[in-house]
């Protein structure tokens, strides 16, 4: 990200398993200096209240972000590590202190970065697919995001049957 920013004035950045299903093109607005993404997570659910609150699969700053990025990096280069029993799931838990330390802004809309931990929301726009989601069959259970999982695993196909084709052209 901080790349992108010496030559573009904002930059969102998604992680590879999410997956749109609406306009997001709001969420460009929504960056100034930083935006951050809630995991939107029940009262009910155990985690809710001890551990990291944002969500690290949609991050997006602009240029007046750079020093809550270089924080966040230098966080992240100092401990990285997965111990749900401190709260920490990689880089999430640094992102906690964005809205306070620098002013980030939190996406209201609960349609972004929907998951099978918060996907009984309506207005979807991008849903965020884990591993562990795919990989449980949670997904396919799911009423809301089924339906969702299945026109990815076509876009997954359709682009894996371009790869190859692409691959074979250069043989």
């Amino acid at each position: 990200m901080q790349h992108l920013l010496q030559s573009h004035h904002r930059v969102i950045y998604f992680d590879s398993d999410c997956f749109f299903v609406d306009d997001w093109s709001f969420l460009w607005d929504e960056v100034d200096p930083i935006l951050v993404t809630p995991h939107w997570r029940s009262k009910t659910n155990p985690r809710a209240q001890t551990h990291d609150v944002f969500n690290a699969g949609l991050v997006g700053a602009t240029r007046s972000g750079r020093d809550a990025l270089q924080w966040w990096k230098s966080c992240c280069l100092e401990r990285l590590e997965i111990d749900l029993d401190a709260g920490f799931y990689l880089d999430q838990k640094y992102l906690d202190q964005m809205p306070v330390k620098w002013k980030a802004n939190v996406c209201q809309h609960r349609g972004v970065n929907a998951a099978y931990w918060n996907s009984n929301r309506t207005n979807l726009v991008m849903v965020h697919l884990t591993g562990k989601s795919l990989s449980s069959g949670a997904l396919k259970k799911d009423p809301v995001l089924s339906n969702y999982l299945a026109d990815y695993e076509r876009q997954v196909e359709l682009s894996r049957n371009l790869l190859e084709r692409l691959c074979n052209v250069r043989d």
